[in-house]
Order: structure tokens, then C-alpha cells, then sequence
């Protein structure tokens, strides 16, 4: 979950409320305006560690300390395994404001990055390549963030983005517009997450391939390629592409470590069986 919280500290409450109301395990927040000299106290939510990477530009103005603004942080669970991995320091206004945590999480490791950029700030070339340096610690990697590059246009900001998201392997999750003025409507607040394939076995890793989006249906051929659907934004929340991986890392290790297509359907669809027989009984 991510949120753009204009000041953390007005939207606290609401933020707060919904956290606890949802029982979210992790929230990203940019835009924290968040400055060293306020406690963590006064942004605190039962139950979650919160991690901060603070503005700590000095203000051009004698009246207080700080520049205005900025600022990403990270809430988590409490009960869940978590490190700082990155959190530099800014010394532009132009500079990405960065913070990387490492999660474990389902016996496995998960890189969540919060990125703040500022509007016609530095282009992220720094920060994904110091991801391609550390990701192969990690078993998954999502970056969430106001990148300030709206991806509905073919600009020179976006097609930046596009090009290092895409050396990286990382998919960006659609969604429609989430900035709005009297004028325009653009696309700014992103999510980033690791390709489909990723971490599969080399059977199905092979197999998952993007299709046009002409072709929408979920096939599994004679040759038992398996075929990854298009997913509109409207339907994007229910499609393959967001459950195929959930579903996949909710699969028990004696499905996911076997070695061959054919014993996989096989034991997968006895698991299912199996699942749908409980939830009958229940």
C-alpha cells in the first residue's frame, strides 16, 4: 500500500485509521514533509515500526530550519523482520529522496523502495543502478513512489523512466491518473514490481509469455506454454497478471519445486480440488 500524504502530519489521522481499519502490512509514504527536528512520536501507529528518510535541506529561511517538503518513509508491521538499506542523504533539492527497506516476509526477502522526485528533479539513473548492484539479494523488489514522470506521455521524463525500468526487469502495475488540476490529469504516482517470471522454476520461467492484447484468454496449449493475459485497467485488479504471482507465492513448496509441466497440472489441480473440498465443508 502507498500513499501520497501531503504532510503526514495533517493527514495523520486519516492515515492512521486506515491502516489500522485495513490491517495493512506495509505502507509507503512520500510526501511525508517530515523534517528531523519532529519525533517519530507524533506520526507513531500501534503495531508498526516506521522508518524514515527525512528533507534535511537547511532552509533559505532564517524563520525555521528545514527546506519545505519531500521527505519518504515506510510503516511496517511490527512483527515482521525489516533493515534500512538505503537512505541517502540529499544535498540538491534535484536529488532523488530515497528509502529502501529489506522485508521478510513468507520465507522470503522483499526490497520495498519509496522514491520521492521532485518535479523536473534529477532523473533516477543513481538509484536503479544502485539496485542493479544489490538485487540479487533479494527475492523480490517493488519501488512505489511519486516519480514525477507522467507516463501517460511519451515525454523525455517518461521515456527515462521507461528505459531503466525496463533494464532492470521491472513491471510497472497500470493504473489511470492519480494527479489532477483544472487542466491535466497525469500519471505520476507509481508502482514498480519484479517481473511475473522472476524466481520460477526454469519450466515455468520459460513458458510465461506476454501475449498482444488482442489476446486475452489463458491458454495452455499442446505444447504447454502458458500464456499470460492482457489486463485492461479496469479489470487490472482482478486479472492474472496481479493473482499470478500472489497465487503463486501462496502455493505450498511441494507444488512450486516440481520439475515438470505436466506433474505440475497434475498436483495442482488436486491441490485445488483438494481446497475447494474444505472450503465446501466449511
Amino acid at each position: 500500500m502507498q500513499v501520497n500524504a501531503y504532510s503526514l502530519r495533517k493527514q495523520f489521522a486519516v492515515v492512521r485509521d486506515q491502516m489500522l481499519a485495513l490491517e495493512v502490512d506495509v505502507l509507503s509514504v512520500y510526501e511525508t514533509w517530515l523534517t528531523p527536528n519532529v519525533d517519530t512520536l507524533a506520526v507513531a501507529v500501534p503495531g508498526y515500526k516506521l522508518y524514515r528518510n527525512d528533507r534535511q535541506l537547511p532552509s533559505p529561511n532564517p524563520r525555521q530550519a528545514y527546506m519545505f517538503g519531500g521527505g519518504v518513509a515506510c510503516y511496517v508491521r511490527d512483527d515482521l523482520l525489516t533493515k534500512i538499506v538505503y537512505n541517502p542523504k540529499i544535498t540538491h533539492i534535484d536529488e532523488n529522496e530515497v528509502l529502501s527497506v529489506a522485508i521478510a516476509f513468507a520465507k522470503r526477502k522483499i526490497l520495498l523502495t519509496s522514491v520521492y522526485r521532485h518535479p523536473k528533479g534529477n532523473y533516477c539513473n543513481p538509484l536503479f543502478e544502485h539496485f542493479q548492484s544489490i538485487c540479487h539479494n533479494y527475492d523480490h523488489h517493488i519501488f512505489v513512489g511519486d516519480f514525477n514522470a507522467n507516463m501517460l506521455s511519451q515525454d523525455e521524463e517518461a521515456n527515462s523512466l521507461r528505459s531503466l525500468v525496463d533494464e532492470c526487469s521491472l513491471e510497472l502495475i497500470p493504473s489511470g491518473p492519480t494527479h489532477h488540476t483544472n487542466f491535466t490529469d497525469t500519471w505520476i504516482d507509481l508502482a514498480f514490481v519484479d517481473s511475473m517470471s522472476q524466481g520460477r522454476p526454469a519450466y515455468l520461467q520459460d513458458m510465461l509469455t506476454r501475449r498482444p492484447p488482442m489476446d486475452r484468454a489463458l491458454r495452455s496449449s499442446a505444447r504447454d506454454v502458458l500464456s499470460v493475459p492482457f489486463a485492461d485497467r479496469e479489470t487490472y485488479k482482478r486479472g492474472f497478471v496481479v493473482w499470478g504471482s500472489r497465487f503463486w507465492n501462496d502455493l505450498p513448496a511441494s507444488l512450486t519445486n516440481i520439475q515438470s509441466t505436466p506433474a505440475f497440472k497434475i498436483a495442482l489441480k488436486r491441490y485445488l480440488l483438494n481446497q475447494l473440498g474444505q472450503e465446501l465443508a466449511q
